[in-house]
């Protein structure tokens, strides 16, 4: 008499996700000198410096932020 114990099961699922369209992705790395603390090649497409700010110098009443040294 079979009452359905010591029987072996197996299941298998799978989930996939295809991208058919297709996309480019631009990351920076930073430079030597930028890990180091030097930003002055940091520019943007018009040759214009970017100005790094340090995060925990803003001012709460007006949001001011103050510029690393050496930017």
């Amino acid at each position: 008499m079979d009452n359905g114990k010591d029987k072996t099961f197996w299941f298998f699922a799978y989930e996939g996700r295809r991208l058919i369209s297709p996309s480019n992705q631009n990351w920076r790395v930073p430079t030597e000198a930028m890990l180091n603390g030097d930003f002055r090649e940091l520019v943007d497409s018009q040759g214009r410096q970017y100005t790094i700010y340090d995060p925990w110098s803003t001012n709460m009443n007006t949001w001011a932020r103050q510029p690393f040294v050496n930017n």
